[in-house]
């Protein structure tokens, strides 16, 4: 009887038993690590976002000089905010060519220096710039080529005195707009500035008014990462070919589209497009301003360009404009994928049309940052450095480089490095532990 009893007591412990794992078993929440897969969207860096003139031609970076303080800015809210104050005022009077030695500024009662630096990332035409101003211009008006805007603060009215890239001469272009009140919006956007240092490399940027201009101490710097995408190049073909019959072929990495007045190629591992018509020739009689409209026309017909595009250079002899990619406000800069749009401007259409057709619209998520030196180290080190001549530096900027990551996945990730871009002897390189690439 006993023995009955404890069996059906082990029984009941043993269904009992089997309950409580089921139930355990069954209600199980494994605790895995928490990880961030956050994928923040940002604008599309291609087609399909008509924009304004005035956004591509926009200012690199603002310089204000005060006494022995320096201080500048690329905040792009401070630039738009500078140039929406200037909009549609009158140029009362446009000076002739000078040679630089002549541009002085004005004392003021304390003999401090007041002057403020507008700074582009290459030549372009003055006509360009009061246009995108709403600047009433008159048929005398001096056409010239520029890279920086001096503002002596000290005058009543402002005066624009546009210095070209060689340093070598400037224009002045008196204005209808009060000094006192272009002082009161700078003071207002003080907070968007941070130290700045005058770099000397040679006798043309010698004086605080042709220097060098770059933040001193840039610090460290975020290394961002992008899921890439690609433009549609059957898309862009039928706005370029047109109704033509085109033919392709395959060639290693590139593909080949043929018409009887195009040719275009494509890099599937650069995301690089190149056009070409073969029955248009180049215009050399049109004027710098009117190739860089006819070129931002062209663009903006197909959608073409984005906010995140600058007008980056405009070569005088090739007819050629030059847009490029920026990212928070920097150049972005490649060796192995394309960042570029270039055109070459026809008499009716255009000659040459190169293009990135790689878009980048979700950000992954990275602590990786990268500290950069001082922009005195750099200017030490390339002085230092026997296969380097300073002289040749004439612009010093931080910007990204655009690379593929290293260890690659299906994802095909790309990856922003923060670096020091120098303009040596005419071309942008790399300058890095010590050298330029």
């Amino acid at each position: 009887m006993y023995k009955e009893h404890l069996k059906t007591i082990t029984l009941l412990i043993l269904v009992i038993t089997s309950c409580v794992l089921t139930y355990k078993t069954w209600s199980y929440q494994p605790e895995f690590r928490k990880v961030n897969t956050t994928l923040t969207t940002v604008p599309s860096t291609a087609q399909g976002e008509p924009v304004e003139f005035s956004n591509t031609m926009r200012t690199f970076q603002i310089i204000r000089v005060k006494d022995d303080e320096t201080f500048g800015t690329m905040d792009q809210g401070t630039l738009v905010g500078m140039r929406q104050f200037l909009e549609g005022s009158k140029i009362n009077l446009s000076g002739r060519v000078k040679k630089i030695n002549n541009l002085k500024l004005t004392p003021s009662d304390t003999n401090a220096e007041n002057f403020m630096i507008v700074d582009y990332l290459s030549d372009l035409p003055a006509r360009s710039l009061f246009n995108i101003l709403g600047f009433e211009i008159g048929p005398e008006m001096t056409e010239y080529n520029f890279d920086r805007v001096l503002i002596d603060l000290n005058r009543d009215y402002v005066v624009f005195n546009l210095l070209n890239g060689e340093r070598t001469n400037y224009v002045a272009y008196e204005t209808n707009v009060k000094t006192s009140d272009l002082r009161s919006v700078l003071d207002k956007n003080m907070k968007t500035f941070e130290d700045y240092s005058a770099i000397i490399t040679n006798d043309r940027t010698s004086s605080r008014i042709t220097a060098i201009y770059g933040p001193s101490a840039p610090g460290r710097k975020k290394v961002q990462q992008f899921i890439p995408s690609t433009i549609s190049v059957n898309a862009l073909n039928e706005s370029l070919f047109l109704d033509e019959k085109v033919t392709t072929r395959k060639e290693d990495n590139f593909t080949i589209y043929e018409s009887e007045s195009g040719l275009a190629t494509y890099s599937s591992k650069t995301y690089g497009y190149s056009y070409t018509n073969l029955k248009e020739t180049r215009d050399n009689e049109r004027s710098p301003h009117r190739t860089i409209e006819k070129s931002f026309t062209f663009l903006n017909g197909h959608m073409g360009l984005s906010s995140r595009y600058l007008l980056f250079s405009y070569d005088i002899d090739r007819e050629e404009v030059t847009y490029r990619q920026t990212l928070d406000d920097y150049i972005v800069f490649s060796d192995e994928i394309a960042t570029e749009i270039r055109i070459a401007a026809g008499k009716s259409t255009v000659v040459e049309y190169d293009r990135p057709m790689i878009q980048t619209n979700a950000v992954l998520p990275t602590d990786e940052s990268i500290r950069l030196a001082d922009i005195e180290l750099v200017r030490y080190e390339i002085a230092s450095n026997p296969q380097l001549d300073l002289t040749k530096v004439s612009k010093l900027i931080v910007a990204y480089d655009m690379h593929f990551t290293k260890d690659q996945t299906e994802l095909n990730t790309i990856e922003y490095t923060p670096a020091w871009y120098v303009l040596y002897d005419g071309e942008w390189r790399k300058f890095e532990g010590g050298d330029m690439n």
